[in-house]
């Protein structure tokens, strides 16, 4: 934030969530789950605990930081630096 790196801040929250909600499900003793989308990772932590579901919708918002925060052909004429802003940051 402090040198508004807008997408990388966006990336950072939807990566730390993804590996938030890993380490949970491995420590449930989860034996199989994989991909990136925390959205998906959030359903299965639910079959461990059904308050997962009241973080799910919002969680499901980060899933759109996955991508097109860093590769530039993810974006329609877009650079990431440019595309994301100060509140797209700060609602993360």
């Amino acid at each position: 934030m402090q040198n508004e790196r807008f997408n990388v801040a966006c990336f950072l929250a939807q990566h730390t969530l993804e590996k938030a909600l890993k380490a949970y499900l491995l420590i449930k003793g989860a034996d199989e789950f994989w991909g990136h989308s925390v959205g998906e990772l959030c359903e299965d932590a639910k079959t461990f605990d059904e308050n997962f579901k009241e973080i799910e919708k919002e969680s499901k918002s980060l899933d759109k930081y996955y991508i097109p925060t860093r590769y530039p052909n993810a974006l329609p004429g877009g650079i990431p630096s440019e595309s994301f802003d100060k509140s797209d940051a700060e609602r993360q």
